[in-house]
């Protein structure tokens, strides 16, 4: 499971990050976090995702 994080909305960012985490273990889920620091970087993930054959493994390679 890849989940973006915005590091730039909300507040207690190290504990919501920390949380997410947690949730995921706790279903036996292997989740790799990715935290944009900005909406910047949110539509720079996004467009590396889609320039990828769009399957799930070009995907996670992106994010590799």
């Amino acid at each position: 499971m890849i989940v973006i994080l915005n590091r730039g909305a909300g507040r207690h960012q190290d504990e919501t990050q920390a949380q997410i985490k947690k949730f995921f273990q706790k279903r036996g889920i292997a989740a790799r976090l990715f935290v944009a620091r900005h909406g910047g970087e949110i539509a720079q993930f996004a467009e590396e995702a889609a320039s990828s054959d769009g399957t799930i493994d070009g995907i996670a390679t992106v994010f590799g």
